[in-house]
Parts: C-alpha cells; sequence; structure tokens
C-alpha cells in the first residue's frame, strides 16, 4: 500500500497534480454529519498544498475557502437537513479560527455543491485547509481550494 500511496502521490494528471493519502480512523465529535468525516494523513507528508478554486491558474492562499465534494444536491433539499448541515459544519469549523460566514448555497443558486468559509485572516484558513481536505463527509472525500475573497464578496460563487 505505501508503495502505490508513493508512487500515485504528486503525479501531474492534466494540469493538476494527484493528491493519494492513507486514510485514518473517524473521530466522530459527537456530530451527526460529522460522524463519517476522517481525515487522510501520512506521517511523511508535509503540510497541504491546496489548490485555488475558479480558472485552474494556481493562486496564494486567501481567507475564504470553499470545500469540494462535501455536500450534494440531495443533501440540500430538505431544510431540517440543510439547518444541520449547517450547524454541524459551522461547529466543526469554528475551531480552526475566527469563522466570519458560511455559505451553503441552495438549489438553483451559483455554487450549490459548494461548502464556502469565510475566516478573518489567511493564517486560519490554512490550518482549517490542512484540516478538511482529504477528510471523508458521509462517502465523499472533501477537498479545499482557496476562493479570492473580493468574489466570496460579490457573490461570485462559481
Amino acid at each position: 500500500t505505501q508503495q502505490a500511496i508513493d508512487g500515485l502521490n504528486g503525479m501531474s494528471l492534466g494540469d493538476k497534480t494527484i493528491t493519494i493519502r492513507r486514510a485514518m480512523p473517524a473521530d466522530t465529535m459527537g456530530l451527526p454529519h460529522m460522524a463519517s468525516l476522517q481525515q487522510g494523513v501520512t506521517d511523511q507528508m508535509s503540510p497541504l498544498s491546496v489548490s485555488s478554486s475558479g480558472s485552474g491558474n494556481q493562486r496564494s492562499s486567501t481567507n475564504v475557502l470553499v470545500l469540494l465534494n462535501m455536500v450534494g444536491e440531495e443533501d440540500l433539499k430538505d431544510e431540517d437537513e440543510y439547518k444541520e448541515i449547517l450547524e454541524d459544519v459551522e461547529q466543526e469549523c469554528r475551531q480552526f479560527g475566527d469563522l466570519l460566514s458560511i455559505v451553503i448555497p441552495r438549489l438553483g443558486e451559483p455554487g450549490v455543491g459548494k461548502v464556502f468559509l469565510h475566516y478573518a485572516n489567511v493564517e486560519q484558513a490554512n490550518r482549517a485547509a490542512n484540516a478538511l481536505s482529504g477528510r471523508q463527509f458521509a462517502s465523499k472525500i472533501v477537498r479545499a481550494e482557496y476562493h479570492d475573497e473580493s468574489r466570496f464578496m460579490a457573490n461570485d460563487l462559481y
């Protein structure tokens, strides 16, 4: 397994780089939606490098994260389910710093399926990115990317 991880981790695929990690048991933290949230890490890995959202061009870190592959349209249909996800995400993500806002676009809105986290500063967003990227939420592996703050403030959530 480690040989496969070492061989595949960092491999280029088109203009993207593959990141492979060993999955670790879930830490349920007592949260119903976070019960299957797992962080995949290996002892040999350096701190996570997270890509930027948008045109595919790499940008530096920002204080806005977008979590991809965390919620699907089916998760957003029921109002109670939506509120529960929002509360769980807020409770989990506040531990990384001063969380100014969370946006989980609803069905029919730009950015549906993404979770946006707006932190007070870049260091806090980096902590969240390193902790959340690669975790499993339900049956999905979460990916964290940085999102331009001015685009976020303009409600440009694509």
